[in-house]
């Protein structure tokens, strides 16, 4: 089994909005990647840092998942080929 790693993808803080400059920099290359190969599946983890409550933290880090997340769905990965992690202030 082996894996990849395509990029981080920053947020401004309080912040699930995707920047124009990610989608090309790191979920372009992602998604050619995983969408031809069967074998390929995307996990796309969510984190913040100190950036409220605990719930709020995590709340943040899985609309941040799911934000990259619907950028992929949008562009035709199928949804099985995605997973989500939402770690919130855990792994910062």
């Amino acid at each position: 089994q082996s894996s990849s790693h395509f990029g981080i993808i920053e947020f401004k803080s309080f912040s699930s909005n995707v920047h124009g400059i990610y989608k090309l920099d790191v979920i372009e290359p992602a998604f050619d990647s995983v969408y031809w190969d069967a074998d390929l599946f995307i996990v796309i983890a969510g984190h913040t840092h100190e950036e409220g409550s605990d719930l709020a933290s995590m709340n943040l880090s899985q609309a941040r998942a799911d934000a990259v997340r619907n950028i992929f769905l949008k562009k035709g990965l199928p949804v099985e080929k995605i997973k989500t992690v939402a770690y919130g202030e855990t792994k910062p």
